[in-house]
C-alpha cells in the first residue's frame, strides 16, 4: 500500500484511512478488549498527529502502538487494575 505524504490535515486523514484498520487489529490482538483497542488506536493517531512534522513514512504504526500499549499496561498496573493475562 502506498504511504501518504504528510503536509496538512487532509493528508493526515489519508494516513488515518490507510493505517487505522491495521493498527486497530494489531492493538485488539494485543489487549483483547475492543474498547481499550479503540482508545489506544485513537491515542496512537493523536500522538502521531502532534508529531507529524517529524513523520517518517516507514515508521508509522507499530512503534507508537507499542509505546501506547506499554503506557496503558503501566497505568493499569499502577491503579491496581489487572489486564486478565
Amino acid at each position: 500500500m502506498a504511504q501518504p505524504e504528510l503536509s496538512g490535515l487532509d493528508d493526515f486523514d489519508a494516513v488515518v484511512r490507510c493505517y487505522r484498520k491495521q493498527i486497530f487489529k494489531f492493538v485488539l490482538y494485543s489487549v483483547r478488549d475492543r474498547e481499550i483497542a479503540e482508545t489506544l488506536t485513537q491515542e496512537c493517531f493523536f500522538k502521531a498527529y502532534l508529531a507529524r512534522h517529524g513523520f517518517r513514512g516507514d515508521a508509522i504504526g507499530d512503534s507508537q502502538v507499542g509505546r501506547n500499549e506499554a503506557e496503558y499496561r503501566k497505568e493499569t498496573s499502577i491503579s491496581g487494575i489487572e489486564d486478565g493475562s
